[in-house]
Parts: C-alpha cells; structure tokens; sequence
C-alpha cells in the first residue's frame, strides 16, 4: 500500500496510507479530534498542496511547451541557445502561457 508524508500538528511528519486516489485514511487515527487539531490538519494539508502546486508551476516555466533552442545555428532569425521555441514559432500561445503560468505561481 502506497504511503504518503504529510506533516502533522506537532511539527513531525505523519503517515497516511493511501488506499486510492479519493480515500486517505490516516495511519494513526483517533476517534474524537479536536476542533483545534483539524484546523490543523486542515493547514498542513493545504500547505502540502500548495507545494506541489508552486513544485509543477516552476517546473513548467523552466521548461515550456515546444521546449528550448538548443544552438545558435540561425543568427538572421536571431534563435538564441536557451529562448523558448514557442516564442518564435507562435508568440500569442507564449504569451497564453507565461501568462497563465505566472499567475498559477
């Protein structure tokens, strides 16, 4: 059984068990929790998401669709080594895209 890390109301990681994509049932399961500790809770998990979020943002921004320019071979159509492709090839659809990606971060 998959199992992911999630950190808890005591500044240590808890384990939770994933049994699938929409059932995650805390190893460690308490019958009553407090208000307090599912606000807690709450946080922990929001700043989880939060995170993989800003992770998958800044990954797509380092690496755009239609990929990078890999040499300086055509220096009259000024393709720089590392400038997006799509920046050249359709600039409404990067400008959709850094645009949108900027936001999402």
């Amino acid at each position: 059984m998959p199992v992911l890390f999630v950190p808890s109301s005591d500044d240590r990681l808890a384990v939770v068990a994933v049994d699938s994509f929409q059932n995650l049932m805390p190893a460690n399961s308490e019958a009553s929790v407090s208000n307090e500790n599912k606000e807690q809770n709450f946080r922990s998990w929001l700043l989880l998401l939060t995170s993989l979020v800003a992770t998958v943002t800044f990954t797509a921004g380092l690496t755009p669709p239609g990929g990078l320019w890999s040499t300086d071979d055509d220096k009259d159509k000024k393709y720089l080594a590392g400038d997006p492709v799509i920046i050249n090839k359709s600039p409404d659809r990067y400008s959709v895209f850094y645009t949108s990606n900027t936001f999402a971060f």
